[in-house]
């Protein structure tokens, strides 16, 4: 009905071929962009045969990564349309749709186009590899960071670039090269970026018209030098890191179909939930509850702690963009990382969890992936994802990747009232609540939808004999008592 000849996929396909509609969707742009550059990264997404000749039944299907696995999302070829145009997503070829069709079955998977609205690349680039995002700070840059771009584009892995001002304001661009040139007996690095648009570049130093190409040698300059309107462009280093904010690294892994020796990595990965009422902690500002998360215990291998291993850690919260009709958002997210002793046993570890010094702290973030590269001498860690806030629900999944040996599992989180009171022999209304929250999951027949601060500042005043706002062992024995009278009582 759009055209009398479509194609799924043009011969002359091209990344600049992509065209953002009305939805503010270009972090999934970028990253649709970029798969074009690799076609056998694009082939897993986009599976090959398929056409609007040959076979041609009216439906589509596409893949995804989702939580550890590959999922196929058929759709039909109905298009938004207005005036017999394209609303969101369309080709600069007119005749070509796999970039709609794409953006469609992306909605599908999301709930809706409307939950494509504003997002980061790196989201839809582990969608698209099942990879691992990394976010480098360009206001806080690690010092060898043209080294780490270098490696990213050997790899090779995705990158994307967000920038706040110049430029294009708040717009994801991509990473497509780096390279060095001398001048004036100094090493100068660049980096090579490309606007997804295809259009509007940089008109500083070493872009298309900058007299600087004239000081190279003729064979360098035609190397490097493209000089047509096409979103390709030049900086140096400097400029890049003023007018940038962040670098979004997606790091392929031995499940993405490009990579043909893929780094050695051992991957572990875990579904789990944040259930009010039973282990939705929130951070370590809520001592009360926070040693209620889910726990997961990580043992690096190795005797020479000199020696650190890299490790990879990432924590997605699930399917919270299908929830935006109904105004629910992504969560604010984090996670925390202890070390422990050889010696200790994870009983005890549990129940001093409120002590212990963390090793690593994120940033608590309202996205869906957040992950973090440490380097971290052999023993045994503790990792605990959470919500900022306590009581709040979702469903999570966290990967760690090890370059070593490495044993992964979930702790069971049992923490005894008679553990928690041996830290102070008494108990306050916030330790209470969290001790109620764990111990009530573990009686499946009480029923409660948690216990609020004021709440157990209510249940201590009727358990504390000794009027001293805090409950002794004997005081909480009483108290469960007596809950567990209420209940039969209901």
């Amino acid at each position: 009905e759009i055209c009398n000849v479509p194609q799924f996929i043009c011969e002359n396909m091209k990344w600049t071929d992509i065209c953002q509609g009305q939805l503010g969707n270009c972090w999934f742009l970028a990253a649709a962009a970029s798969l074009t550059v690799y076609p056998r990264l694009l082939e897993r997404v986009v599976p090959p045969q398929q056409s609007f000749q040959e076979g041609y039944a009216g439906i589509f299907h596409f893949q995804f990564w989702q939580y550890g696995k590959w999922v196929d999302v058929v759709i039909d070829d109905r298009l938004p349309t207005k005036h017999n145009e394209l609303v969101f997503v369309s080709s600069e070829q007119k005749t070509e749709f796999w970039p709609a069709l794409l953006e469609k079955a992306y909605a599908k998977l999301n709930g809706s186009y409307e939950g494509l609205d504003g997002g980061w690349v790196n989201e839809a680039f582990v969608d698209f590899t099942g990879g691992l995002d990394e976010s480098v700070d360009l206001k806080r840059p690690p010092p060898n960071l043209f080294h780490i771009i270098q490696s990213a584009i050997e790899d090779p892995n995705e990158m994307e670039l967000r920038t706040p001002e110049g430029l294009v304001k708040g717009h994801a661009y991509s990473v497509i090269g780096v390279s060095e040139v001398e001048h004036n007996g100094r090493k100068i690095p660049l980096i090579q970026l490309r606007n997804p648009w295809g259009q509007v570049e940089w008109n500083g130093l070493w872009s298309d018209n900058s007299p600087m190409w004239s000081l190279l040698d003729n064979s360098l300059k035609d190397k490097l030098h493209v000089k047509r309107e096409d979103g390709d462009f030049w900086m140096q280093m400097d400029d890049f890191m003023r007018h940038f904010d962040t670098l979004e690294i997606c790091n392929l892994t031995p499940d993405s179909a490009d990579s043909d020796t893929p780094k050695p990595w051992k991957d572990s990965c875990f579904d789990g939930k944040w259930v009010r009422g039973h282990n939705a902690g929130g951070c370590r500002n809520h001592q009360g509850t926070f040693w209620s998360n889910p726990q997961f215990l990580v043992t690096l291998e190795g005797e020479d702690e000199t020696h650190p291993h890299t490790i990879l850690a990432s924590l997605m919260q699930k399917d919270r963009r299908k929830g935006r009709a109904v105004g629910r958002d992504f969560l604010v997210i984090g996670f925390e990382i202890y070390k422990f002793g050889q010696m200790t046993k994870v009983s005890q570890r549990v129940n001093t969890v409120s002590n212990l010094i963390p090793m690593v702290l994120t940033p608590y973030i309202a996205k869906r992936d957040l992950t973090g590269r440490y380097n971290l001498p052999p023993g045994q860690y503790l990792i605990i994802p959470t919500t900022f806030m306590p009581h709040e629900e979702a469903s999570f999944n966290l990967r760690v990747f090890t370059e070593t040996e490495n044993t992964f599992k979930e702790v069971d989180c049992e923490i005894s009232a008679k553990g928690k009171v041996f830290q102070d022999q008494e108990i306050s209304p916030e330790e209470l609540q969290g001790i109620l929250v764990q111990t009530t999951s573990k009686h499946t027949h009480l029923k409660t939808d948690g216990f609020s601060m004021e709440t157990c500042e209510q249940l201590v005043k009727i358990a504390d004999h000794r009027k001293s706002g805090k409950l002794q062992l004997n005081d909480f024995k009483y108290l469960w008592s007596k809950i567990k009278e209420w209940e039969l009582n209901m």
